[in-house]
């Protein structure tokens, strides 16, 4: 056996796992999610330097939310299960929609030139064709542990999670 060098980020040196490696890799992964489980995202970008917001609460109705862009995202996708809230001691409930997790490369955020932030909206279609909206509150800016990694060398991915919104916060 070869002598084994240290992993360099410039994938210059090592005999196992390279920079181009990693390249191919990820270039694998996008194909699949765009052949084999074609899973959309709609990110609404939000202007908020446009949007209205009143003066008391600093609240901005949805009407109101003046939409920069929307943007298709490939993506992979869960919903966690849903939760059912009891409103009163009568006994009346209501059940909600579970959060939203979906895993977008960060080669796709590049390519469509953007960034999910926190506060931004998104959308995926259900089994009718409607769009169920959702807001971003962790949109993993740091995300540099060894999970996001391959071979240790860089992130290749963000895990966005978002919490469901009803129509009169945002109606897209």
């Amino acid at each position: 056996m070869g002598k084994r060098t240290i992993i360099n980020p410039s994938g210059q040196e090592g005999n196992f796992f390279k920079l181009n490696d990693l390249k191919r890799n990820v270039s694998i992964g996008r194909q699949y999610l765009e052949t084999i489980i074609p899973a959309t995202v709609y990110l609404y970008k939000i202007d908020h330097i446009k949007s209205q917001t009143d003066d008391l609460y600093g609240e901005t109705y949805a009407s109101e939310k003046v939409i920069k862009e929307r943007i298709e995202l490939r993506v992979k996708f869960q919903i966690e299960e849903s939760e059912t809230v009891y409103l009163g001691a009568n006994g009346i409930s209501k059940e909600y929609s579970g959060n939203l997790n979906f895993n977008v490369y960060t080669d796709e955020l590049k390519g469509k030139n953007t960034d999910v932030l926190k506060g931004d909206y998104v959308a995926i279609a259900d089994e009718d064709g409607d769009l169920r909206f959702y807001e971003v509150f962790r949109n993993n800016k740091v995300n540099n542990s060894n999970n996001r990694k391959i071979g240790g060398l860089a992130s290749f991915y963000r895990k966005i999670e978002c919490t469901v919104v009803d129509r009169d916060v945002f109606n897209g």
